[in-house]
């Protein structure tokens, strides 16, 4: 049937009801987005909550490794003596990860 022929066959308290299904399914999907909208607006707030954590668990790491490193420990530091390639690190990781 196309559209012509089944718009022809509507009458006029069709038409009343089908405008009322329309009313009441659109009411329904404007439910569904405000909860997701909600739920976008809750996951973006715990979202800067744990980015806020992140952060002040990171300074007081740093905070911390800085006062576990003094100075003098520093001074001969060769940053080539503690080099490992590309290549090292993906043999490692594939003996550790196992067959």
């Amino acid at each position: 049937m196309t559209h012509e022929e089944s718009a022809g066959e509507i009458g006029p308290g069709d038409s009343s009801s089908l405008l009322m299904e329309l009313k009441a399914q659109c009411e329904r999907l404007l439910r569904v987005v405000r909860g997701l909208e909600d739920e976008r607006r809750r996951d973006a707030e715990a979202l800067a909550t744990l980015r806020a954590r992140l952060n002040q668990y990171e300074r007081v790491l740093y905070d911390w490794a800085h006062q576990q490193v003094r100075e003098e420990d520093w001074k001969d530091f060769d940053e080539s003596d503690y080099t490992i390639s590309f290549e090292g690190v993906v043999a490692d990781l594939e003996r550790q990860q196992g067959p």
